[in-house]
């Protein structure tokens, strides 16, 4: 019989644990070693209480989010400006910023792309100015991160939720479920399995995000092979969405999920490459012509068993924000290969450098979020509520301030701190005593450029029933919420603009005293939410 920690005085029985290894397996609820065994994806056992205010103002302001987003990847100048210094520091994002500035204005400003985002917070709880001695704290959501390329988890966070709905509702009579909602939270709120389920967040991240990439394929359509509309389904057979991928991938399922969705509801094939085997099955030109005769060529590839190539209407990115998905210059050729296509980028180089910790940093400094909006400051201050304090290093303009935050994360051993490299994939940042002592050894350091000095989040802990492996522990956790937001457009006015949502949501729950917290690198499980 699996059970908790003896301290917690709770027992979950194997019939129960049975139903959830088999719930995980029926609707794809997994995660794979890579190659043929699959495993139930780590999981919360049951959905975690967070505040409906922070959840609804997140949520409210998402597409303003993805409203901003696109703004600054279709700008050159504001780009180049923030990322120049970084790259002489960084090999990676040089590479990257050098492909976007080999790009004509035109493929940079007024082509159709489409982002699949998602923005991360963590509640801080604060003492309200002029607050009495011993009064409740107040909670905000500050951002962690905005994630611009292979924002991931989208069908296994639906399908967590849709677990956790189907547990409440089907086995919230057992005594065992009843008593360990109350271990998680004793108040009101989770007196009883209907009484959670009724505030269960619904999730519907999974078929919003396959409705995007669906819209961006019918667009693609739409603008190169508009004589053959009226046989979709032919089209449907000849022109695909390209998922690039990493080789031994463990979270497929998360990306067959998208790939099912696809097909079921809109009817879209899609086919997955690695960028090593785009480089290897691209049709050189002059096969690749011109889509409708002139622009951008198609992207054409054709695997050997293939009777004809297929055509990429989006090349959708699940790789390539890592240096070890570049393993060398055939790959990098076929990532320039993709960004000249006719094909839509989800990223294209503007949005993935977007999405960059020095861009993140930059849009703190007055004015700079105002200057995508100047007509509308009101958005820029909701945007600005949700601002962690952070400094690129790399930024000459505020290297007053950055050395202050230095000094004082030294001084602190790192207690209030986080240093951030332009990374995404979870497993890179430096905290406490470790991140003290990299300031120190390298004060003089040209490489510090490269990185983000921000304002450590310290939410609060919250019980968690960690569903591992096919064993149950309760222990003391944090949650980081991720909000999903998907944009189509055709340029960077409002006229432009084809699809503007938010997503759907992600809760990813670690336990206390964790750092890093990706589920894929294995620190965190999947979670969902209901409101108090």
């Amino acid at each position: 019989m699996a059970t908790f920690a003896a301290s917690s005085g709770a027992v979950v029985s194997d019939t129960l644990l049975r139903q959830v290894n088999a719930w995980c397996g029926i609707h794809g609820l997994m995660y794979t070693d890579g190659d043929i065994t699959w495993t139930p994806a780590p999981l919360a056992l049951t959905p975690t209480p967070y505040p409906r205010e922070a959840f609804e103002f997140v949520r409210s302001i998402q597409p303003l989010w993805n409203t901003l987003m696109d703004r600054i990847a279709r700008d050159r100048e504001f780009l180049l400006a923030e990322l120049t210094a970084v790259s002489r520091a960084d090999p990676f994002t040089q590479r990257v910023l050098q492909l976007f500035e080999s790009l004509p204005e035109a493929a940079v400003r007024d082509t159709l792309q489409l982002a699949i985002l998602r923005s991360d917070y963590m509640l801080d709880y604060y003492a309200a100015e002029g607050a009495a001695e011993g009064a409740a704290p107040q909670v905000r959501p500050l951002q962690v991160e905005i994630n611009t390329i292979s924002s991931s988890f989208g069908s296994l966070s639906h399908r967590a939720q849709r677990f956790h709905r189907d547990l409440l509702l089907r086995h919230g009579h057992h005594a065992q479920l009843q008593a360990l909602l109350q271990q998680i939270d004793p108040s009101e709120a989770a007196q009883s399995a209907a009484a959670v389920a009724a505030r269960h967040e619904d999730n519907a991240s999974l078929p919003t995000i396959a409705a995007a990439l669906a819209a961006a394929h019918d667009a693609y359509l739409e603008a190169h092979h508009a004589a053959r509309l009226a046989d979709r389904a032919a089209l449907n057979r000849d022109v695909v969405v390209l998922f690039v991928v990493q080789r031994g991938e463990r979270n497929q399922g998360d990306q067959r999920a998208l790939e099912q969705a696809l097909w079921d509801a809109h009817g879209v094939r899609a086919e997955f490459a690695t960028l090593g085997e785009i480089a290897q099955l691209q049709v050189p030109p002059p096969a690749a012509a011109a889509a409708d005769g002139g622009g951008a060529p198609r992207l054409l590839l054709r695997r050997p068993e293939d009777a004809a190539p297929v055509e990429v209407s989006v090349a959708y990115y699940r790789a390539g924000y890592t240096p070890q998905d570049y393993g060398g210059e055939a790959e990098w050729a076929a990532r320039r290969s993709v960004e000249v296509s006719a094909a839509v980028k989800c990223p294209s180089a503007g949005y993935h450098l977007a999405g960059a910790k020095a861009v993140q940093a930059a849009l703190c400094k007055p004015g700079a979020v105002e200057r995508f909006f100047p007509d509308d400051p009101q958005a820029a201050a909701l945007l600005r509520r949700c601002f962690a304090a952070q400094f690129s290093l790399g930024d000459a303009s505020v290297k007053p301030q950055a050395a202050a935050a230095i000094a004082a994360a030294i001084a602190d051993r790192g207690a209030r701190w986080v240093l951030k490299p332009q990374r995404e994939g979870g497993g890179n940042n430096f905290y406490g005593d470790e991140l003290a002592r990299f300031l120190e050894t390298h004060a003089d350091d040209p490489a510090l450029d490269g990185y983000v000095l921000m304002q450590r989040i310290f939410p609060r802990t919250q019980p968690t029933a960690f569903y591992r492996h096919g064993r149950v522990a309760l222990a003391p956790s944090i949650s980081e919420l991720g909000v999903y937001g998907t944009f189509l457009s055709r340029g960077p006015r409002p006229a432009d603009v084809l699809l503007n949502r938010y997503a759907g949501y992600l809760l990813r729950t670690k336990a206390e005293g964790v750092d890093e917290g990706g589920v894929a690198t294995g620190y965190s499980v999947l979670n969902s939410i209901y409101l108090v």
